[in-house]
């Protein structure tokens, strides 16, 4: 009656990696091989003319001595180098350091549309970040080029922050003309990937990110895929945080995709889904498959369909605090498999497939959750070890040979003081009461294997003082005289610090008609707690609501926490609600240091569209409480960058002792005393300084001259990395002396680059030239080395 299940789940990850033995063996990351190049759009960026390439429009800046590649509304159409079609966009290859930074400034392009789509994106040989405001958008095509074809493609770590990139294939075919698979990765690393506070979309690829056997993480992000074998593919461990990933993987019927290479949307040795939503649709295999264990918990939102077990892990499940819907739609597959054990705890899981829709190779428990398991050809529940039911727990299980069941035992446990009614019949029209029931404690169900339908729910209890339902006092109120409208909303503490506060719909609709009625200013949505010891705090509320509050009135909106006070003005709403319409809104407030000398937060707001940064001109107050020890000191705010580098930023200490800040966008923030703020800044600044002064002292300088009539043209260039302020050239008759101290003449500006001599010219005379640069730091001069000597007669 039950079929035996089937592991299929490892085929999914073994057979697109035993792809990559069939691909050939070229190394495209041998084209760069010299030392000095990067090619940008077919040109050697290290020795263009002041380290800068023209693309289209825009352009390509190169800071060598920082290793950050500025592009600025770049359109590049050309490989390198010599442009062949299996080049990259942007190509570093093989160098001493080859670590590249780029940063994204408004629109940029790599392979502007199907008919200029280039080999690869993006390579390096060494790590690649990628940050910015700006956009990417990469076009490859991987028809009958033997080699892969990546996007980004990196050996050393891969991490990308605060940018959106759009990633398309437009290969009309995986194969070539002798069925050779041809890669196409949207992020392929040999190392870790991380992305963070990203809006990422691939189609037509094999995987958006892929790595052998490191780690991927992903946290404040959005991934859509569409038409690719796979969302996420690593031997590593999966973390997905505060993010989406959505799309569908391979539609049947793909032409250039046979059936035999199976799909799989996010697959690693551990998966982790946290406060995060997932929505895949993969036709030949898993939804998400997992080595050891798979972990989905903290408010998140799977819904998955698939061929083969939706969900599906050769050790564990753990579903928590979450919502889970999935579908095998295979006739011979389950849709939530764990070889081990499978674990719900206060979660919703609806489930649906051919064989049991819940299937654990071990023990198998649901605590305090909802819980709909359907077979359409087995029993919905289904264990090969243990079954329990425990709580306040509601679980419908159906199926065509039964409904739920066991091999060593299966009971159902209510909550202390409660109990559990039990129904069973063919279907849920012909459901009845079990006998005895309801239960008051731990009951066996094992009898009830063999009916279709199965339910057991508790037993609701009746309003104390039996005189019909008790209204609770209103959480959400008016002041008329302030023009305020203010929620207190419930919040739950954990054992971990973490305070958690939702405003579920019914208060939400609230908020906003009474803000509406009141013509609220303010709009003040209370999570404080009398302990008021929360490390992180967290408030979340639908997308709509912020979007009818800005919508509807002209308030501002307050969030109050145990950790911090944030005041939202209507232009930074409006960039929240610009973001998302639906799903949740979350603000987060983390405390993440304190001592003697400061205290730290991190700020955030999360959607399902991912992480909203910049709030677009518009103002948000943060009000914190100081550390005692800070209360009665001098003390200052500054805002922590991604390098650590702190910059100060305005603020003021109130007499309550709190202080408050205001920004334009979130990040790291730390109110630290005076002294040890002073002390930082200037150790900075000396390491900044120390830097410079020590790049100029270390530039060389490369001088030549000409001679014509009554002339001598002497010019020169310097090596990249350090600006000058100006140029200093010396002049004498003698190569090795007479050149004296004060410079026979210099330029203006540090840009100049050539000097025409016409004084105090001798004909037939041998004159000898030297440069050098000169950058003003400190109230001081640092100079440049000596160039050569540049030799003319003078005719």
């Amino acid at each position: 009656m039950i079929k035996k299940w089937m592991k299929k789940g490892g085929a999914c990850l073994l057979a697109v990696m035993m792809m990559l033995p069939l691909m050939p063996a070229t190394d495209v990351h041998a084209e760069a091989a010299d030392s000095n190049q990067i090619w940008v759009n077919g040109t050697n960026i290290i020795t263009a003319a002041d380290n800068a390439v023209q693309c289209g429009d825009g352009t390509a800046v190169y800071e060598p001595a920082e290793g950050t590649l500025t592009l600025t509304n770049a359109v590049i159409n050309a490989g390198g180098p010599d442009n062949g079609p299996t080049f990259y966009g942007i190509n570093v290859g093989i160098r001493a350091n080859c670590n590249l930074n780029i940063v994204l400034v408004g629109e940029n392009v790599i392979g502007d549309g199907e008919n200029t789509a280039l080999g690869g994106g993006i390579m390096t040989d060494g790590t690649l970040h990628i940050s910015g405001s700006g956009n990417l958008n990469i076009n490859t095509n991987r028809s009958n080029r033997a080699t892969t074809h990546d996007a980004l493609d990196a050996n050393g770590a891969v991490s990308i922050k605060d940018a959106a990139l759009t990633i398309k294939d437009w290969a009309a075919s995986r194969f070539s003309s002798d069925n050779i698979y041809f890669s196409s990765a949207g992020i392929r690393s040999a190392s870790t990937i991380i992305l963070d506070a990203v809006t990422i979309t691939g189609e037509n690829l094999d995987s958006i990110a892929v790595t052998p056997d490191q780690n991927i993480t992903i946290k404040n992000s959005k991934m859509e895929v569409t038409n690719s074998l796979q969302a996420i593919n690593t031997g590593g461990i999966v973390t997905i945080t505060d993010s989406s990933i959505t799309g569908s993987v391979t539609p049947a019927g793909t032409p250039g995709i046979p059936s035999y290479y199976y799909d799989t949307g996010i697959a690693g040795s551990s998966v982790t889904v946290d406060h995060s939503t997932v929505n895949l649709n993969t036709v030949h295999s898993n939804a998400i498959f997992a080595d050891d264990t798979l972990t989905i918990k903290n408010n998140s939102s799977v819904t998955a369909k698939s061929v083969w077990p939706t969900l599906n892990s050769k050790n564990a499940i753990e579903i928590s605090d979450s919502i889970v819907k999935v579908e095998s739609k295979s006739g011979e597959e389950n849709a939530i498999l764990a070889t081990n054990a499978l674990t719900i705890r206060n979660a919703d899981v609806t489930a649906k497939s051919y064989y049991p829709a819940l299937f654990s190779g071990s023990t198998l428990e649901i605590a305090d959750s909802t819980v709909k398991a359907e077979s359409t050809a087995d029993l919905g529940i289904w264990s090969k070890g243990s079954l329990a039911i425990k709580g306040d727990s509601d679980v419908v299980a159906t199926g065509t040979s039964g409904s739920i069941g066991a091999l060593t035992s299966a009971t159902v446990t209510p909550s202390a003081g409660k109990k559990v009614e039990i129904f069973v019949g063919n279907d849920r029209d012909s459901a009845a009461a079990v006998e005895n029931s309801p239960f008051a404690g731990e009951t066996d169900i094992s009898a009830y294997k063999t009916n279709t339908y199965f339910r057991s729910k508790l037993k609701a209890v009746p309003p104390i003082g039996g005189g019909g339902t008790v209204m609770p006092n209103d959480n959400v109120t008016n002041n008329v005289t302030e023009k305020t409208t203010t929620a207190d909303i419930t919040t739950t503490s954990g054992t971990d610090g973490n305070a958690t506060a939702t405003v579920d719909k019914i208060t939400a609709d609230k908020i906003v008609d009474k803000a509406v009625t009141n013509e609220s200013k303010e709009v003040i949505i209370d999570a404080t707690t009398t302990k008021a010891d929360a490390k992180a705090a967290e408030i979340k509320l639908p997308a709509e609501t912020v979007k009818a509050l800005v919508e509807k009135t002209s308030a501002d909106i307050i969030f109050k926490t145990d950790t911090a006070e944030v005041v939202f003005d209507q232009k930074a709403a409006e960039a929240i609600a610009e973001k998302t319409t639906t799903g949740t809104v979350s603000i987060i407030v983390e405390k993440v240091k304190e001592d003697d000398t400061q205290v730290q937060v991190k700020l955030k707001v999360l959607t399902e569209n991912g992480s909203i940064t910049d709030f677009k001109g518009g103002n948000v107050k943060v009000t914190l409480a100081l550390p005692a020890v800070l209360k009665d000191k001098k003390v200052v705010c500054v805002y922590i960058d991604d390098e650590g580098v702190y910059h100060k930023v305005d603020g003021t200490k109130n007499v309550d002792g709190t202080y408050t800040f205001s920004t334009g966008h979130f990040s790291a923030y730390a109110i630290l005393a005076a002294e040890e703020a002073d002390k930082i800044l200037a150790e900075q600044e000396k390491a900044r300084l120390s830097r410079i002064k020590a790049g100029v002292k270390a530039t060389t300088i490369k001088a030549w001259s000409s001679a014509k009539k009554n002339s001598i043209t002497v010019k020169w260039k310097k090596s990249t990395g350090y600006k000058v302020d100006y140029y200093q050239v010396f002049r004498s008759t003698k190569k090795n002396s007479g050149y004296g101290k004060k410079a026979f003449y210099t330029t203006k500006k540090g840009t100049q680059r050539s000097y025409k001599n016409t004084k105090a010219l001798k004909k037939g005379t041998r004159y000898y030239y030297k440069v050098r640069g000169v950058r003003k730091i400190d109230d001081g001069k640092v100079y440049t080395k000596w160039s050569n000597k540049a030799v003319r007669i003078a005719k």
